[in-house]
C-alpha cells in the first residue's frame, strides 16, 4: 500500500506546489479554466491502492475541520452500508456531501445520477475532482442545507473521463426529486433555531438534517443518515423522534461499533427511513460486536524523527457479510436475540421513545467451554498449598502496631468459607479444598517465618533472603561509619599521651582498664 504521506509528497512534486493550500488553488484554478484534466493526470501517474480514496485522505489529514464543522469523513464500510439500504432506481441526494465519499460508494453499487449538497468552501474543489476523477454524473450545489440558500451550482457529466465543470450562479434547478437519500452530515451541530417544513428545531440540528431529506425527496425515498449515538436517546431530541416513530417513517435503527472513523472515536449509529414503508415495524440491529477489524497505516508529521514513524490504528470495519446479515434482519423481520430484531412502534412509545437497540435485542448469553470442576479445584489448591508453605507467627500487639488485624481476620474469614464450600463439595462427591494456615498471632514475644515444606523453600524467601541480606550491607556499612568515627576519636588522644596506655597488657584476654589523666 502507497502510504498517504508519500503519496503525498509525490503528488506536490509533480505539481510543483508545497501544501495542502495550494493544492486546493491549483484545483479551483483548473476548474475555473476548464483544465482539471492537467492536474487528475498528474494525481494519475502516482503508483496508489486504488482501493484507497487519497483525495479523501489528504483532506481529512490535512484540512479538516473538526471543532467548528464537524468534519468527520465516512469510512468505506459504512458508506456501504448506506449504498446498499438506499437501493431505489433514480437520483440520488447526498447531504452535506464532503469529498464525495458517499456518493463514490454509492455509484459503484447503482451508478445513478446524484445530487450533492455541500455548504464549505474549502471542501467544494476537492468534492469537484473526486467526481470527475471517477466519472460520476452530479449536480453539485454549493448550498446551506438547513437554509436552503444556493450560492453556486455545479455540473459534472460523466462520459469523457476528464469532462469539464459547468457553473452556474445562483442556478434555479427545476429537477426531479431524489429517490434515495444518503447523509454523514456535521454531528450535534448547534443552532438557536432553524424552520424546515414548519418544524421548529432548536439547539442540536442532527434532526433538522434529516427533515430536510425527507422534505426534498420522493414520496418513496428511501433515506440513510450516519449520525452520533446521543440521538437515540437525548431528552432534547425526542420530539423529533416521536415524529419518525409515530408516522411509520423510521424503519430501521443500527447501532455501530466504536472505531469506525479514522479521525473519532464518538460511537455512532445509522437511521433507515422508508417513505414507502405501510407496515408498523422498525428493526433494531446491535452491531457493536458483529465487525471485522483492519489495521490503517498512516505516517506522522513534524520532526524527521516523527515523519518516518508509522503509527498503527486498528479500524472497526463491516464487511459484505455483515451487511447482508443486517438487510435480511430488516427485509424478514426474523429475530436474533442479542443482535437484532423487528417490533412494533407501540413497544417504541412505551419506552418513551428511546431508540437504543440494545433496550429491544437484549443481550445474548454466550455459552462458553469450562474446565471439569476437579481441574479448578486442583488448581485453588496448589495456590494454597504455596500460601501454606509460609507460616507467620507474629505477637498481637506487633501486629496491631503494623496495622495487620484486618489479615488474620479475613484469614479466619477465609476458613470459614472454606468449610462451607467443602460441605457442597462432598455432597457432589467433588475432591475438597484445602484449609488456609499462614498467619497466626500469639501472646508471646515472637515473630517467626516458618518454611513447612521440607521438599521446598518458598518463592518468598528468595525476596525476603536479599532484603535481609541488603539490610545486613546497610548495618555493616553503618558499623564501619562509627568504627571510623571512634577511631578518629581515639587516635589524636592516644598520639598526645592524653589516654595512658602504659598499664594495658594485649596478652591477656581481659586487660586492665585504661587509666586517663588530666595534663
Amino acid at each position: 500500500m502507497v502510504e498517504l504521506k508519500d503519496f503525498k509528497d509525490e503528488l506536490f512534486k509533480q505539481l510543483n506546489i508545497t501544501n495542502m493550500e495550494e493544492f486546493k488553488n491549483k484545483i479551483q484554478q483548473a476548474i475555473n479554466e476548464g483544465n482539471l484534466e492537467e492536474v487528475i493526470t498528474k494525481y494519475e501517474e502516482i503508483p496508489k491502492d486504488e482501493n484507497i480514496d487519497y483525495i479523501q485522505r489528504m483532506y481529512q489529514f490535512y484540512l479538516a475541520d473538526r471543532e467548528e464543522k464537524s468534519q468527520d469523513f465516512t469510512p468505506p464500510s459504512l458508506s456501504k452500508l448506506c449504498a446498499t439500504l438506499t437501493s431505489n432506481k433514480g437520483k440520488t441526494l447526498d447531504l452535506c456531501g464532503g469529498v464525495g465519499r458517499l456518493t463514490i460508494e454509492h455509484h459503484k453499487s447503482h451508478n445513478q445520477e446524484y445530487i450533492i449538497e455541500e455548504l464549505d468552501d474549502n471542501v467544494i474543489p476537492f468534492l469537484l475532482f473526486n467526481l470527475v476523477y471517477n466519472n460520476i454524473t452530479c449536480t453539485v450545489e454549493h448550498k446551506n442545507v438547513l437554509t436552503g440558500e444556493k450560492i453556486h451550482t455545479y455540473k459534472v457529466q460523466s462520459g469523457k473521463k476528464y469532462s469539464n465543470i459547468i457553473k452556474k450562479k445562483q442556478a434555479v434547478l427545476v429537477e426531479e426529486k431524489p429517490v434515495n437519500v444518503i447523509s454523514n452530515p456535521p454531528f450535534n451541530l448547534k443552532q438557536d433555531i432553524c424552520t424546515i417544513n414548519g418544524t421548529d428545531f432548536k439547539g442540536l440540528m442532527n434532526y433538522a438534517f434529516i427533515e430536510r431529506a425527507i422534505t426534498e425527496s420522493n414520496e418513496n425515498a428511501k433515506i440513510a443518515f450516519i449520525l452520533p449515538n446521543g440521538v437515540l436517546t437525548s431528552s432534547q431530541e425526542e420530539k423529533y423522534r416521536k415524529r419518525l416513530v409515530d408516522e411509520h417513517l423510521l424503519r430501521a435503527v443500527i447501532n455501530c461499533p466504536d472505531g469506525m472513523f479514522e479521525s473519532t472515536s464518538i460511537p455512532v449509529c445509522v437511521l433507515y427511513i422508508d417513505k414507502s414503508n405501510t407496515e408498523d415495524k422498525i428493526t433494531f440491529i446491535d452491531a457493536r460486536e458483529h465487525y471485522d477489524v483492519k489495521v490503517r497505516l498512516q505516517k506522522g508529521e513534524g520532526s524527521a524523527s516523527h515523519r518516518n514513524r508509522t503509527y498503527k490504528k486498528n479500524m472497526a470495519i463491516f464487511t459484505e457479510q455483515h451487511i447482508n446479515e443486517m438487510m435480511n434482519a430488516i427485509t424478514s423481520g426474523t429475530n436474533e436475540e442479542g443482535y437484532y430484531k423487528t417490533v412494533t412502534s407501540k413497544e417504541v412509545q412505551e419506552n418513551q421513545y428511546i431508540l437504543g437497540s440494545n433496550r429491544y435485542v437484549g443481550f445474548k448469553f454466550k455459552e462458553e467451554k469450562t474446565r471439569p470442576y476437579e481441574d479448578i479445584i486442583i488448581d485453588i489448591n496448589r495456590i494454597r498449598e504455596e500460601k501454606n508453605t509460609v507460616k507467620l507467627t507474629i505477637n498481637k500487639v506487633w501486629l496491631k502496631d503494623i496495622g495487620g488485624e484486618d489479615i488474620v481476620t479475613l484469614h479466619k474469614q477465609g476458613n470459614k468459607a472454606t468449610e462451607d464450600t467443602n460441605n457442597f463439595l462432598k455432597f457432589m462427591g467433588l475432591p475438597l479444598l484445602l484449609s488456609e494456615d499462614w498467619i497466626s498471632s500469639s501472646n508471646s514475644k515472637i515473630l517467626k517465618f516458618e518454611n513447612k515444606n521440607k521438599d521446598k523453600l518458598s518463592s518468598i524467601f528468595r525476596i525476603l533472603l536479599p532484603l535481609w541480606e541488603q539490610h545486613i550491607h546497610y548495618l555493616n556499612d553503618e558499623e564501619t561509619r562509627l568504627l571510623q568515627e571512634l577511631r578518629d576519636k581515639l587516635l589524636p588522644q592516644l598520639m598526645s599521651g592524653e589516654i595512658d596506655v602504659s598499664d594495658y597488657d594485649d596478652s591477656t584476654e581481659n586487660p586492665s582498664s585504661t587509666k586517663t589523666e588530666n595534663t
